[in-house]
């Protein structure tokens, strides 16, 4: 039973936007990952730890009272904040000014409220109202269009929440979840996590995902004796009569970062493949499909170093990616 209500309530996970700058201009960002929080300088002298847990109409009904002199705007973030719950998911962002007439959101990091039952509460001085929280890896900005101009906001559109955080969310396509639950020996263990899951196990999960779903891919297009799991410490690679395709997987939304964190590692694989391959194909895989920015930074390692460096989703690979 008890397993059942946290796997319910990881069910019920929430997905915020929380901003970073004070008064449109003070990065608080740095301050808040050295402090392991999110905050909101709103109000700064009330200590509000005893609305914790209570419904959110019940809240702004005692902030009303409490704070007469607040406008609506601040006790409305200060009542998001407070309504948090421990496996709630946050992108903090480092803007949301438009560009031109475009709008323009720059998610900065992302994070996991911390806590079993009740998050922490505290004040500190210069942040302000702070909720603990752990924070995903850093990561290259991502750039999304929309536009979120105030303070703090929950997102419930489905579709926003696929794109701003993406495998994060923990939400699989219906094929996906089909392989999923058809089982496979080779796949690495995916588990619904409990709300008290990190960070770690976060980026484990998407981790395995992708790989799962990629070996299925790779199995399809190249014949299963091709393909090989983590041999000689590589995520997956295809043995070809002249290529010899080497894939790392990376779980950062950012495509930029994937290919940092995977390059090192690819380099030095390869120096063991010397004189027994032809060619080698390096291909880097995430979770979320490049941009134009991600794809000048590829481009310029491959036309700047001649690196046959390939980026592309699980979904995206097929015959061309690998192509030498």
């Amino acid at each position: 039973m008890k397993r059942q209500t946290a796997v319910g309530k990881e069910l019920q996970r929430r997905f915020y936007i929380v901003g970073t700058k004070y008064g449109g201009v003070r990065d608080q960002l740095p301050s808040m990952v050295a402090a392991g929080v999110i905050a909101t300088g709103f109000a700064r002298r009330a200590d509000l730890r005893r609305l914790l847990g209570r419904e959110r109409m019940q809240i702004e009904a005692d902030l009303r009272r409490r704070l007469p002199h607040e406008n609506g705007v601040s006790r409305n973030t200060l009542a998001r904040l407070l309504c948090l719950r421990p496996g709630d998911l946050v992108a903090l962002k480092a803007h949301s000014s438009p560009r031109g007439k475009r709008a323009r959101l720059v998610i900065a990091r992302y994070a996991i409220v911390r806590g079993r039952s009740m998050p922490s509460y505290r004040r500190l001085p210069g942040l302000g109202h702070c909720i603990a929280v752990e924070f995903l890896p850093a990561q290259a900005a991502i750039e999304l269009n929309y536009g979120y101009g105030q303070t703090l906001h929950e997102i419930t559109d489905p579709t926003r929440i696929e794109d701003i955080f993406g495998p994060y969310a923990g939400r699989r396509s219906p094929a996906r979840q089909a392989t999923l639950q058809a089982g496979n020996l080779a796949d690495k263990a995916v588990h619904t996590s409990r709300v008290f899951r990190g960070a770690r196990y976060e980026m484990k999960r998407v981790h395995n995902e992708i790989q799962n779903e990629l070996r299925r891919r790779l199995v399809a297009l190249f014949g299963e004796a091709a393909v090989y799991q983590e041999q000689d410490g590589i995520d997956l690679c295809v043995k070809l009569p002249r290529r010899f395709i080497m894939i790392e997987v990376k779980s950062s939304l950012s495509p930029v970062t994937c290919i940092r964190q995977a390059l090192g590692q690819m380099l030095h694989y390869a120096l063991n493949l010397t004189g027994q391959v032809s060619r080698v194909v390096f291909v880097v895989v995430g979770p979320r499909a490049a941009t134009a920015n991600d794809a000048a930074f590829i481009d310029y390692i491959r036309h700047g170093t001649g690196l046959n460096l390939r980026y592309c989703t699980a979904e995206e690979f097929d015959r061309s990616v690998a192509a030498a």
